[in-house]
């Protein structure tokens, strides 16, 4: 069937309103409700029901031949961000969909939709499965670690959450989009991101005057500007290909300004290119935090949390989307092998099974600010709809196991639950 009969007029706007109708409704992760109650009634309408809830807002259908041998999965992700001054940010946790993805819902629905309408699996050995992951975004966390300890979810990272429960076991090749952000009406292959690691540093000291009697106290917000300007002093060491972040923020500096801080919490992310270097790069983090606070008699407690891991996408996979963005657009409008140091949970996903995520334009805007909003329909829901169901089609027709006979895992699952998600 051509492209032409499927993206009808009536179709692709329907797809742009269910975008921008989601756009206005942001949330935080694993607060998604009004999210998936909006994507609930696009899908009834469309005669898709039953799907199995998981995650507490996150969501799992699969469709195509029940006795087929392959599962393609195409991911989306339902959370915002926090943004404060944004236009559509939530009054009660100023979340925002600054990160696109309300654009990346609204075409991993619009092409479900499609496969199911137009049977489009139905002579080929392949099933598609449409899996709608809560709390990408790694913010919140003191909402998420209560539901961890509550028993209600197990990681702060919805896809993480699934890995651990199973959900990705059935799945041989996972299909994602995102906004590249870049401002332009282009499409991105093979982009890689960051891994990192979470950590939360808090500075304890000992409380006095600070005017009568400064010396009889212990600064912790000193032995804090101390510690940030010792792994400032670290950053020439750190390799260019490794991609090495380090951004800090203080979320308690001190109770009073006419008392000494006791106590400061240091909230910061160590990010890299590849796991080697991210503990590289932590290991050498610490000790300068760690000594900092011994220079100045102060004691520091390190919690690191494992966060994402980097990308690890299939070559052959990452092809399969470039020949099938060759279909709409010339070469020249396909950027690749962009490095972005910015991370994803879809990192996760990519170390164990083939997947992939190309990236599309059509924004206006810095993405994560009140600022970003779609400014062009057509390359922000529309075309990487058409590029993502062509792909689905190529892997479906024959082309889904050279992809899996050639996907070499960065991590085993067992491992990466080991060592990873557990350590």
């Amino acid at each position: 069937m051509k492209m032409d009969k499927l993206f009808t007029k009536e179709f692709n706007q329907e797809i742009i309103d269910l975008g921008e109708d989601l756009f206005k409704h942001p949330e935080l992760g694993y607060k998604e409700k009004v999210t998936r109650s909006i994507l609930m009634e696009f899908y009834k309408k469309h005669g898709l029901e039953n799907f199995t809830e998981h995650s507490i807002t996150g969501f799992i259908k699969t469709i195509g031949p029940s006795n087929a041998k392959y599962n393609i999965a195409i991911m989306c992700d339902l959370d915002g961000v926090p943004t404060l001054g944004h236009k559509y940010s939530n009054k009660i946790d100023n979340a925002a969909h600054s990160c696109g993805h309300h654009e990346q819902m609204a075409i991993i629905s619009g092409v479900f939709n499609l496969v199911n309408k137009y049977n489009l699996l139905d002579e080929t050995n392949c099933k598609l499965t449409i899996i709608a992951t809560p709390a990408e975004e790694y913010v919140d966390l003191d909402y998420r670690n209560e539901l961890i300890k509550k028993n209600i979810v197990k990681r702060s990272s919805g896809k993480q959450n699934m890995i651990l429960d199973g959900v990705f076991d059935d799945v041989d090749v996972v299909l994602n989009v995102h906004t590249n952000g870049s401002g332009k009406n282009i499409l991105d292959i093979n982009s890689t991101l960051n891994g990192f690691i979470s950590k939360e540093v808090k500075f304890l000291g000992k409380s006095a005057h600070a005017g009568a009697a400064p010396h009889l106290g212990l600064n912790a917000l000193n032995a804090a500007n101390l510690g940030m300007t010792a792994v400032h002093m670290l950053r020439e060491t750190f390799e260019d290909q490794n991609h090495i972040r380090f951004h800090p923020i203080i979320t308690n500096g001190g109770t009073s300004v006419n008392t000494v801080p006791e106590e400061v919490i240091l909230k910061a992310y160590v990010r890299g290119a590849n796991t080697k270097a991210i503990l590289d790069a932590n290991k050498r983090i610490n000790n300068a935090l760690t000594f900092s606070g011994k220079a100045l008699n102060v004691e520091v407690d390190i919690t690191d949390e494992f966060g994402y891991m980097p990308t690890h996408l299939s070559k052959e996979l990452s092809q399969v989307v470039f020949n099938s963005m060759l279909e709409f657009v010339s070469e020249e409008a396909i950027l690749h092998n962009q490095v972005s140091p910015a991370s994803g949970d879809v990192g996760d996903i990519s170390n164990i099974l083939p997947t992939v995520q190309f990236g599309y334009g059509g924004n206006k805007g810095i993405i994560h600010s009140k600022s970003y909003f779609t400014s062009d329909y057509e390359a922000a829901y529309i075309l990487p709809m058409k590029v993502l169901l062509t792909a689905i089609l190529k892997l479906a027709n024959g082309e889904i196991t050279q992809v899996i006979d050639n996907f070499k895992p960065g991590i085993t699952k067992e491992d990466y639950i080991k060592n990873w998600l557990l350590k």
